[in-house]
């Protein structure tokens, strides 16, 4: 598990959080209720469960579920969708990231960086803070969700 430099979380504090297990899994972090949803979010993603194609993926739900409220103080940005538009096209077409053939002309692709610049420096970044709880609980779904679905496709 390569758990990068938050020194809150060292491989001894997760053993001991894990119950002592030797190999911990994505759905022991998940149902690990007596760990915050902000530190269980954080342990999932930076862990090592998730390729980069998979991480991709869930930071683009989350960002969708975040939409509706930066619609209503952003109506006319379409920067945050079209940045979760080439997110998942980069993942489920294989489009290289910077690849500026398709449809969409060259600066959808750099979307994503101007639209995480407008919206960590907008009121609606400091209204989405004051919701973290409710959205951490709502990311570890969809996380959860997704590793059923990884589930059910090695099953078949």
């Amino acid at each position: 598990m390569a758990l990068g430099l938050c020194s809150r979380w060292t491989r001894e504090r997760v053993h001991e959080a894990m119950g002592g297990r030797s190999f911990v899994t994505a759905y022991h972090v998940l149902n690990a209720e007596h760990v915050p949803a902000s530190d269980r979010v954080w342990l999932l993603l930076k862990g090592g469960f998730f390729d980069r194609n998979d991480l991709i993926l869930i930071a683009a739900a989350f960002a969708e579920h975040m939409l509706p409220i930066y619609k209503r103080v952003y109506p006319n940005d379409s920067r945050p969708r079209d940045a979760i538009k080439a997110a998942r096209m980069r993942v489920l077409d294989d489009m290289p990231i910077f690849d500026c053939s398709t449809n969409f002309d060259c600066s959808t692709n750099y979307a994503s960086y101007s639209a995480n610049a407008a919206a960590v420096s907008s009121p609606v970044a400091l209204a989405a803070a004051a919701a973290v709880t409710a959205e951490r609980n709502y990311q570890l779904s969809v996380i959860r969700r997704y590793l059923d679905a990884q589930q059910k496709d090695t099953q078949c």
